[in-house]
């Protein structure tokens, strides 16, 4: 490495302090368009020459304001997005744009929109619903093709200006660029031992779409381009499955414990990613198609297939056990523990349900006891022996 360059750990700074800094809106010349959830063609914005800002909750901070208006099965995201737009924290942005890919990121559209006609001194920017359908059927195709070209209408009159498609299909080139890295960044996780740290991996992934994409390039190359200085990390191997973490302290008290989290099951760690664009296709179509198929999702169907998947995600990690957690709010997700339970215990690896975790509280002591406990009792014998004379994980990155 040249050491005139900034150094991993400085770069996995970094990233931590744009994790935590997740309240402050990043700045810049020209229209800044904000998006809810990982599943707005963030690639139609930037061929704009606007600048996309994701939006997130703030995990355990009150939220007087939401609570006016939405009732308690709002998850714990959504509420937290709605008292941001109530107390005016993203008023600045020329556009939101929120994407249609959970009842409750649909109702807080809809509760935006009533709540501008009703009260329009509201400090509430425009709002904008892609309304993504993700299901296989030619219809749904068809659909999500014609959402495209409203969105991409949308943004040029905000703009003034034509987006070209060769622009797209330069935003399409670098984002399949940026998903290559991802995979390096995966690899450096399920080696034997591992080379990062869950809560590292959960602060890069939390990152995304909270300073301009160069810089994110530049910071996770820096972590990638030098594993030379990475520990290898000892412990029984985790994966965490289940509700979004938009919080590291779970995480950080799991790695603490002794375990390394290898893998997120969850939309807010590796899911939240997707699968590539098919350069092949024109570059509205390679839209269309990736973001109804291959973008994150809250559940898919079949589900058979999709716990196919989980199964082979906990194969190729090797791992030792799985942390299934669950939001208080949750009513989708749930359903499916049973029939991945059981293929866990065929596979004989342990697992162990959290329910009813708070978004906006602590992790309460009854949880992190029976997390500890968990994780000892992966210790005697954890399968992959040869990594014991590494790092422990919490005290790595």
């Amino acid at each position: 490495m040249n050491h005139s360059e900034p150094s991993r750990e400085a770069a996995l700074d970094a990233f931590r302090t744009i994790y935590e800094a997740r309240g402050s809106l990043t700045g810049g010349p020209g229209k800044r368009i904000g998006y809810v959830s990982f599943n707005v063609p963030v690639e139609l914005i930037e061929a704009a020459g606007c600048l996309p800002v994701r939006l997130t909750g703030l995990p355990l901070e009150s939220t007087p304001r939401a609570d006016r208006y939405l009732d308690p099965c709002f998850d714990g995201s959504t509420r937290s997005l709605m008292e941001q737009f109530l107390r005016g924290d993203f008023a600045s942005l020329d556009l939101v744009i929120i994407s249609r890919t959970s009842e409750n990121t649909l109702q807080l559209y809809y509760f935006l929109l009533e709540i501008g006609r009703l009260e329009p001194e509201a400090p509430i920017p425009p709002v904008y619903l892609f309304d993504l359908l993700q299901t296989p059927y030619r219809a749904s195709a068809r659909y999500v093709r014609d959402q495209i070209d409203r969105l991409k209408a949308r943004i040029e009159t905000l703009t003034q200006q034509s987006i070209d498609d060769t622009a797209v299909a330069d935003a399409i080139r670098l984002s399949n660029q940026h998903l290559d890295r991802f995979d390096e960044l995966a690899a450096l996780r399920h080696a034997v031992p591992a080379r990062l740290t869950g809560e590292a991996a959960l602060h890069i992934v939390g990152s995304l779409g909270r300073v301009p994409r160069a810089r994110y390039v530049e910071l996770l190359g820096q972590v990638l381009n030098d594993t030379d200085s990475a520990a290898t990390l000892c412990g029984p191997r985790v994966i965490v499955k289940g509700s979004a973490h938009e919080n590291a302290d779970l995480y950080r008290y799991v790695e603490q414990c002794g375990a390394v989290i290898v893998e997120d099951e969850h939309l807010t760690g590796s899911m939240a990613l997707g699968g590539k664009f098919d350069a092949a296709l024109p570059p509205l179509d390679a839209l269309a198609h990736r973001y109804r198929l291959h973008s994150p999702s809250l559940r898919r169907y079949p589900q058979a297939s999709d716990d196919d998947r989980f199964i082979d995600t906990v194969q190729r990690a090797q791992a030792d056990g799985v942390i299934f957690c669950y939001e208080d709010t949750d009513d989708v997700l749930g359903w499916d523990y049973s029939d991945q339970k059981a293929r866990l215990d065929r596979l004989n690896l342990s697992s162990l349900r959290l329910l009813n975790q708070s978004y906006r509280e602590p992790t309460d002591a009854g949880t992190l006891a029976r997390v500890a406990e968990f994780i000892e009792g992966l210790r005697q014998p954890f399968r992959h022996t040869d990594i014991q004379s590494g790092t422990p994980a919490g005290a790595a990155r």
